[in-house]
This record gives structure tokens, sequence and C-alpha cells, in this order.
């Protein structure tokens, strides 16, 4: 298999710690600008967005989640603790919506900011703003009323969830140290001691290792 990233998406964090947690070995990492549209990304995903992952069988997939699980359907049960997301359960579906809204929408106003000529006065980078104060600031309310949450279960949603939070302290860190409160942090925390989680920090990913194997000897 080969993935298709960067070292900085949100999306494809996601799918590396899902690579890493399932315990995948073939898998090599192929660090591009999805920006500048290159020919051999193209050729697998017509939209040039990553993570896109290209199977042995030359099959591309180029939305996360359906990633992320597919290397979960693949992956040896004995080497993961990591589960489906439970389809027939509505508050995993709710976490998994907050996470990939969250993820998206704070991914989508850092882009806005980016190349927007004028940023300043935008409903939609106002709205986008509101947006992420409001799913910041209810995320204690959120992790009290499900302690299952809090407790860092290893489940697509709950690790969707926190890689989208990441991703706003990462790129967005005075929105989060605004509105991020104490419970969310401690939860945070629990993710920040799982060697998937550490080593997949954008910083840690500026080295661009080869592999998934490469990735996970780096963090031993």
């Amino acid at each position: 298999m080969r993935l298709y990233l960067n070292d900085t998406s949100p999306f494809a964090r996601l799918v590396l710690v899902t690579a890493l947690e399932v315990g995948v070995k073939d898998m090599d990492l192929i660090w591009i600008d999805p920006w500048a549209s290159p020919e051999r990304l193209l050729a697998l995903n017509p939209f040039s967005t990553i993570p896109t992952l290209r199977l042995n069988d030359d099959t591309a997939l180029y939305e996360s989640l359906i990633i992320c699980e597919h290397l979960i359907a693949t992956a040896e049960p004995t080497r993961s603790a990591l589960t489906h997301t439970e389809y027939g359960n509505p508050a995993a579906l709710q976490q998994l919506a907050l996470g990939k809204s969250l993820m998206e929408l704070s991914f989508r106003k850092v882009i806005m900011e980016r190349f927007a000529s004028d940023a300043s006065g935008n409903i939609l980078l106002e709205r986008a703003h509101a947006a992420l104060v409001r799913a910041l600031s209810g995320l204690d309310a959120l992790l009290e009323k499900q302690p299952s949450i809090q407790h860092a279960s290893v489940n697509l949603p709950n690790m969707c969830l926190a890689v989208a939070v990441e991703y706003v302290r990462f790129r967005l860190n005075d929105v989060f140290d605004a509105h991020v409160g104490q419970h969310a942090l401690t939860w945070l925390s629990a993710w920040h001691a799982r060697s998937s989680f550490e080593c997949t920090a954008p910083e840690r990913l500026k080295v661009q290792p080869a592999s998934i194997l490469e990735l996970r000897s780096d963090s031993v």
C-alpha cells in the first residue's frame, strides 16, 4: 500500500494513527503537496486531496474515514484493540460527527485565511469561528455526559475527535486556549500517552519517514 500525505493534514494524521493502532506493516508513505495538483496524485484521485491510499490492487481510496474503516476491517484482530464505529450507537455517531465536522471546519478556516485576499469581515470565516467556539466550549459537557469518551476509549469516533481537537491546538492555538476546558485537556493527555498519537504530531512528521515501519521505529 501507498499513502499519499503531507505532514500537517489532520485527515492524514487520522489515517496514520489508525494504521499504527491496527498494526499495519505494508504501507509506504509518499509525501506530496496536494495544492500543486501533481499528476501522480491526480491519476489516483481526481480531487487532488490527501490522504489518498493506493491499495496493492491499484484501487485508490481518498476519504479519511473510509480509509480508516478499511484499515480496521482488514487488520488482524490480534494486533489491535481499535474497534469499528458502532453505527447502531447514537452516542458514538454523535462523537464521530463532532470530530469530523470540527476537523473539516477548522481546516477550512485555516485554508480560507491562507488563500483569501482579504479575510477581514468574511462572513464564512465569521461563521466558522463562531461554530468552532461553540464546539470547543461544549467539549467538557460532552465528556461529563459520556464517561467512556473521557477514558479515551480506543475507537474511531474517539480518535477522530482527539485528532480534530489537536489540529485546532496546532493551527488555531488562540481559539484552543480560550475555549478548551480542563476535562478536555485531561482527556487529550490520555491520547498523548499513546505512541500512535505522539509520533504522528506534525513536528515529528517533518522528517518524512518513508514507511509506516520507519514511523513506528522512530517512536520506540
